[in-house]
């Protein structure tokens, strides 16, 4: 069972819906492919959103791989700026991953679904990325991923952080009151 706590365990890429209103949250752990080859990413969020990944297992050589500019509806995974160009993975290795999302008014989401080598892409309400390939940020071994509720502050700062995207849109970034 999911919670909504400051680090509530999910068992598939995609953050608990309705968690609450105007808020920024953060999906991050480790993806671990199962078959080696060329992946596409989808990002589908409620409100603005920015999917990250790493070269490796360290945070600090993640990249923007797909981001969301104004919101989508849920599991719809067919936008052309949600898909990520198609990325290069080893079988078995750990990949840092993580989405941002900045929530204002009801009804949030925030999920993460991909296409694996040689599968076809994935189609409104296909699910996310299952916890089969995710491992928690703490312990590499686990199957699950951590969602973080931020203050409103630290998530807004996160998000003009994030990329050209957010800052190319800033009448999306105040269109709710967002409380700091």
């Amino acid at each position: 069972q999911c919670g909504t706590g400051p680090a509530a365990r999910i068992h598939q890429f995609e953050a608990p819906r309705n968690a609450g209103e105007n808020f920024g949250a953060r999906l991050s752990g480790f993806l671990r492919p199962p078959v080696s080859g060329e992946y596409r990413f989808y990002l589908a969020a409620e409100n603005q959103a920015a999917l990250y990944l790493s070269t490796d297992e360290s945070p600090s050589n993640r990249r923007l791989i797909s981001w969301e500019p104004v919101g989508s509806e849920y599991r719809r995974w067919s936008k052309a700026e949600q898909r990520s160009e198609l990325i290069s993975l080893e079988a078995g290795r750990l990949y840092y991953v993580e989405a941002l999302v900045k929530q204002w008014g009801l009804s949030g989401h925030l999920g993460v679904a991909w296409q694996m080598p040689g599968e076809p892409e994935p189609e409104k309400w296909d699910p996310p990325i299952s916890g089969a390939y995710l491992a928690a940020y703490a312990t590499p071994d686990g199957a699950s991923i951590t969602f973080t509720l931020q203050p409103a502050a630290a998530a807004l700062a996160a998000l003009a952080a994030a990329g050209p995207g957010w800052r190319s849109a800033p009448h999306l970034r105040h269109r709710y009151p967002v409380p700091v």
